[in-house]
């Protein structure tokens, strides 16, 4: 690295010697060229920061979230599966293509670890043996919600293009956010939403 830096100088120092105009000229450009990708360097490096504390956020509400049920083997299995939501999303964030693999593995298995307990102990109540066609309409707005949140998921780890975007790593998350908030009030809400 260090001869090729230096054969380099050599060449421009003859060259500037010839075209000290042009020279000088090109070599501000290459500056300027390097500082804009200083520049940006930082800028991901800040941004990336950012979203990673807000990404921390949304995972410490979705913690606090399980605590809205207290039934104690809802909570086990609900901390239990989030372990596994958070390996699996945080793995597809890294790298391409085979961490996908620990988004299924992990994130959706630990997904449904979590909320399938909650919705279960809903659908299975008396109350609800006659007609809930509301609660089933509900519950596909939080599957649709999933698999968004999914879709995304793998075009943020799949395309490169897709990282630039502001809030394309924390879309995702927000999305799976919703879902689990409609999940985890929904025992508190069903009788509400079965009336409507």
């Amino acid at each position: 690295m260090n001869n090729s830096y230096n054969s380099n100088i050599e060449k421009l120092n003859k060259i500037y010697k010839e075209y000290p105009e042009k020279t000088e000229k090109e070599l501000n450009k290459l500056v300027l060229k390097l500082k804009t990708y200083e520049d940006f360097i930082n800028y991901q490096k800040t941004t990336n920061y950012k979203y990673n504390k807000i990404l921390i956020i949304i995972f410490i509400v979705i913690a606090i979230l399980g605590m809205i049920n207290l039934n104690i083997n809802i909570l086990f299995t609900y901390y239990f599966g989030l372990i596994f939501f958070i390996t699996g999303y945080c793995s597809s964030l890294l790298g391409k293509g085979i961490p996908l693999i620990f988004l299924f593995s992990h994130g959706m298995t630990g997904l449904m670890i979590m909320l399938v307990p909650i919705v279960g102990k809903v659908i299975n109540n008396p109350l609800l043996s006659d007609n809930p066609t509301n609660i089933y309409i509900y519950l596909g707005i939080v599957i649709l919600l999933i698999i968004i949140a999914t879709t995304l998921a793998i075009i943020y780890n799949l395309a490169d293009y897709f990282k630039t975007k502001e809030f394309s790593k924390l879309i995702p998350a927000i999305l799976y956010l919703l879902a689990i908030i409609m999940v985890t009030i929904l025992p508190h809400i069903y009788t509400i939403i079965y009336n409507i």
